[in-house]
């Protein structure tokens, strides 16, 4: 099952990537509040763009593991 864990290390290499590009999008769009001094808003966005970010990352992730163990299985050969 070689093509398995290939295909989940791939899945986890570009996910991860998803997950840092929401990440670094989510501190340019929480550096407007701070400049301007509203710092409940900036912790606000902070934490829901990093808790979406992670969220997506890790579930969009464990889906495509789950595609991938479904048609990888031994029952689908």
């Amino acid at each position: 099952m070689n093509i398995r864990r290939g295909l989940q290390r791939l899945s986890a290499t570009i996910w991860t990537g998803l997950a840092i590009i929401g990440l670094m999008m989510t501190l340019a769009v929480a550096s407007d509040p701070f400049r301007a001094g509203d710092m409940s808003k900036a912790i606000e966005v902070t934490l829901i763009g990093v808790v979406v970010s992670l969220g997506l990352g890790y579930g969009g992730h464990k889906l495509v593991c789950w595609i991938i163990q479904g048609f990888t299985s031994d029952r689908s050969l």
